[in-house]
């Protein structure tokens, strides 16, 4: 468990996070890329997958859901259509868990 403190928008943020069991696993592909970005979320359990995208800023910008995977694979597709380039986070909630990667949009 983990304790997280950011200052975003002139506010103080605190969470608390637990990271997801070792059984799971979460990344993206390509990583830098240009138009779509794949994410997987790779884990034994059937309840469903939501993974929040956020810019720098802590700004939520998309939200990309799945059903439950029963320990299978899911594949999120993202394409940040009018976003600019830069760093934006992808964070995985599930199960009462928690796990952030960054992504890296190029121009």
């Amino acid at each position: 468990m983990e304790l997280h403190t950011a200052f975003v928008g002139g506010r103080t943020i605190t969470s608390i996070e637990r990271e997801i069991p070792v059984d799971t696993d979460f990344y993206a592909y390509p990583n830098p890329f240009k138009s779509t970005a794949t994410i997987v979320v790779v884990g034994p359990t059937s309840r469903p997958v939501r993974v929040t995208i956020y810019d720098e800023l802590g700004r939520r910008v998309a939200v990309l859901t799945s059903p439950g995977v029963g320990g299978a694979t899911a594949r999120l597709n993202w394409s940040p259509v009018g976003l600019p380039a830069g760093r934006y986070y992808a964070r995985l909630e599930q199960d009462g868990y928690t796990q952030t990667i960054g992504l890296v949009l190029i121009p």
